[in-house]
């Protein structure tokens, strides 16, 4: 990692989440299931990360994006949700407890 600037562990151990970013200001962000060290690269877009925040069981990881917020399933290894163009940037993002 170059610059990181947010980093979240999710309430159960098994995951870490990374954001960087790189000298060429592409945000990134990567999330590392603990346990096998295997880290996934989720292309969330070039956006400012304003907060990163996992579900009390860690299957989910809300990200809060300048233009709005996206949703992975840590597990699954994909996004499942995405608001954008929001007109206001979005300062936080988190989920209730059950996921949803």
């Amino acid at each position: 990692f170059q610059d990181v600037y947010q980093v979240a562990f999710s309430p159960n151990g098994e995951w870490l989440a990374v954001n960087e970013s790189d000298r060429n200001s592409k945000e990134s962000l990567q999330v590392c299931h603990l346990p096998t060290k295997e880290w996934t690269r989720y292309a969330v877009g070039r956006d400012y990360f304003a907060s990163l925040s996992f579900t009390p069981d860690g299957k989910r990881l809300a990200v809060g994006i300048d233009s709005g917020a996206v949703v992975i399933d840590a597990s699954e290894k994909k996004e499942v949700w995405r608001v954008a163009n929001l007109r206001n940037r979005v300062g936080h993002a988190a989920l209730s407890p059950d996921g949803k």
